[in-house]
């Protein structure tokens, strides 16, 4: 396994050796590489600035920025080192583990998910009397974080401006994903379809309300039904499928939280499927043609090229380019799309012609 940061890489061997290299968190000191050297590691987890690696016997070497988890308090270090640890999450500020007594133990910046209390986007606490029972997992936004139980109930803490302070009881829950700022979940969940529910920073998708859609008269009442079946996410915006195969989406408007009109039409209906990047969704339809919206250079336009051009005769060269580019994938991905995979920056998709296969 390889994890990269902005700035180093740390790689984990098949027999359980840790290999470090780059600037920041590559440069380990002394004492943390002889514990390294000391254990057997099982996997290793990043949020950017801080990492943690899992041993075979259920301990953890930390290291990174003190501040957002390369350092454990003493009094969560003495207790874990009498636990047995069995799951690792993280958010941009924090970690959060889980042992096999089923206990939830956090650490890192206090405000945003190290401690487990709910704090207002001031920083000051809200509560502090978070109460963490037979979790099956855990979700994260940048600064906060949802469990889901074993009876499908959630819990929430961290910082109520990323989505830690959720107000309102919800049961049954079937899923929930995250953008950096916000968190929806289908709940109500019958065994086939349930209602939606958002919370956290409404730019961010925080609200269900603030879609382009929500101005069109059907949209209150399509939006409350419990007619969903399947929830996505990217870094700014949220989408759903409901029953009749129809995809609504919110956000950032420029992180896939808005989708054209035209778009929109072609949403109304055949959705089988949704892949995302970090700021872009491709639709996957029943008579497997594609749909895009979002940042045009990350997928949400079919041809477009990433790009920043300062050369005013170059940049003109790539827009027409563009436009050619656009016109041909159009027509090309127009019908016979199988399968579609999405990474940060764009998709690729596999056409099927007769018997041959094109990428």
């Amino acid at each position: 396994k390889i994890i990269n940061t902005s700035k180093s890489f740390i790689c984990l061997n098949d027999i359980g050796k840790v290999y470090h290299w780059g600037f920041s968190l590559g440069k380990i000191k002394s004492n943390t590489r002889s514990e390294l050297d000391k254990v057997f590691v099982t996997d290793i987890f990043t949020n950017g600035s801080s990492v943690v690696a899992l041993t075979d016997n259920g301990k953890i070497v930390v290291w990174g920025s003190g501040s957002k988890g390369g350092k454990i308090d003493n009094n969560t270090k003495n207790i874990l080192d009498n636990k047995t640890i069995t799951n690792v999450y993280y958010n941009k500020y924090s970690f959060v583990v889980k042992t096999d007594d089923n206990n939830i133990y956090a650490w890192g910046n206090k405000n945003r998910g190290g401690e487990l209390a709910i704090y207002d986007k001031d920083n000051n606490i809200i509560n502090n009397n978070i109460i963490l029972e037979n979790i099956k997992n855990i979700i994260s936004t940048d600064t906060a974080y949802v469990a889901i139980k074993d009876d499908n109930t959630v819990v929430t803490w961290g910082n109520e401006s990323g989505g830690g302070n959720l107000t309102t009881q919800i049961t049954n829950v079937h899923t929930i994903k995250s953008t950096s700022k916000a968190f929806t979940a289908i709940y109500n969940y019958d065994g086939t379809s349930g209602n939606i529910i958002s919370w956290g920073d409404q730019n961010y998708g925080g609200d269900i309300m603030l879609s382009a859609e929500a101005k069109k008269s059907y949209y209150v009442d399509k939006i409350s039904e419990n007619t969903f079946t399947k929830l996505f996410s990217n870094k700014y915006s949220f989408c759903v499928i409901n029953t009749d195969n129809r995809v609504f989406v919110w956000g950032l408007p420029k992180g896939g939280g808005y989708a054209s009109t035209k778009a929109r039409k072609a949403l109304s209906s055949g959705v089988i499927n949704i892949i995302s990047s970090s700021s872009a969704y491709c639709a996957f339809k029943d008579d497997m043609s594609i749909i895009t919206w979002g940042q045009s250079d990350k997928g949400g336009k079919l041809g477009s090229v990433y790009r920043w051009i300062k050369n005013e005769k170059l940049g003109k060269f790539m827009y027409k380019l563009d436009k050619e580019i656009y016109k041909n994938q159009v027509k090309l991905l127009k019908t016979g799309v199988v399968l579609v995979k999405g990474c940060k920056f764009g998709f690729s998709a596999i056409k099927r012609d007769n018997e041959n296969y094109n990428v």
